[in-house]
């Protein structure tokens, strides 16, 4: 085999492996963030359930406040239940799901982006149950509710900030730390992204 020959053919096996390589580490990472994405929502349907049952059973023997307190808090997490089963079966099936570069980058950026909202909605539940509690110390009638509802929406909120706010680190920690060495290794264009195989 002529030496050009054998040098490309050196080349090609090179580039091939190193592009394995790399579609292996994409693939890893898109495994552990739907993973992280699951385990929010085992953490999200876990306090629901917990709401559920406990206020649920406080339904029976409280009245006034309380009641209005509890009350609240299984609509809230029959909601969040609703929403945490599907999501947790959701993140299980997409885990082995191949992406190319381009399709990681924006699906990071569309994960990090959707906790950047639900922090701000979360922020806005916490002030709407501040408010209602607020009103129910201006109006006597329905005091109880509101000042019930308020603090079922201050508690919920609380609960979510906090979930949201913690994987959201974890999210951003994971894009460093795994996401952000692949990328040193890729070109953007106009036309989508390639790796660059660097040859030493």
């Amino acid at each position: 085999m002529k030496p050009f020959a054998l040098f490309l053919l050196v080349g090609i096996l090179y580039c091939y492996e190193s592009s394995a390589q790399q579609q292996a580490a994409l693939d890893n990472f898109n495994y552990e963030r739907e993973k992280i994405g699951g385990n929010s929502m085992f953490v999200l349907g876990g306090w629901s359930a917990a709401n559920i049952i406990i206020s649920g059973g406080a339904l029976f023997n409280t009245k006034g406040e309380a009641y209005y307190f509890h009350e609240m808090n299984v609509l809230w997490n029959l909601i969040n239940l609703g929403i945490a089963i599907p999501g947790y079966l959701g993140t299980k099936k997409r885990r082995n799901n191949i992406l190319d570069p381009s399709e990681t980058i924006k699906k990071q950026m569309a994960t990090e982006k959707l906790y950047l909202i639900n922090g701000i909605l979360d922020v806005s539940y916490i002030f709407m149950g501040y408010y209602c509690y607020t009103l129910g110390d201006k109006y006597t009638l329905g005091a109880n509710m509101l000042h019930g509802f308020g603090h079922s929406f201050m508690l919920q909120g609380t609960f979510l900030l906090i979930n949201d706010l913690f994987i959201a680190i974890i999210h951003g920690t994971h894009h460093k730390k795994r996401l952000a060495p692949i990328l040193e290794n890729l070109r953007f264009s106009g036309n989508g992204v390639g790796l660059v195989i660097p040859i030493k």
